[in-house]
């Protein structure tokens, strides 16, 4: 993240500028519309690679980069706090591995308990 005017632009209606909640913003101590999102990723993995090459920060969620031990990466609660929700969806016939159909078992057996 550097500091600079941003606005996020809505997949669906292109060209057209959404709100955006500044209270991300806000945990790095500046004003919403001085920053500037360089880039955006789907993989935290990924990110973590251009993290440990000095190309900025990544937020995500815990545990879902070695951060423990000799890790480069160290990962960093924000104050205040977010909760969010996540979904878990797939086709509804899908055919999966052996250990991606063990997995949704038990996933379904935790939720359901």
């Amino acid at each position: 993240i550097r500091h600079r005017t941003h606005r996020r632009k809505r997949k669906s209606h292109p060209g057209e500028l959404i709100q955006i909640d500044a209270t991300p913003y806000e945990w790095f101590g500046g004003n919403v519309n001085d920053l500037i999102i360089n880039g955006r990723y789907n993989l935290v993995y990924n990110a973590s690679l251009l993290v440990k090459e000095g190309m900025g920060y990544a937020l995500g969620l815990d545990k879902l980069i070695n951060t423990t031990g000799e890790s480069m990466l160290c990962f960093r609660p924000l104050y205040p706090s977010v909760r969010t929700n996540l979904d878990i969806v797939w086709k509804k016939y899908a055919v999966f591995s052996k250990p991606a159909q063990i997995f949704l078992d038990k996933l379904i057996e935790i939720i359901s308990a």
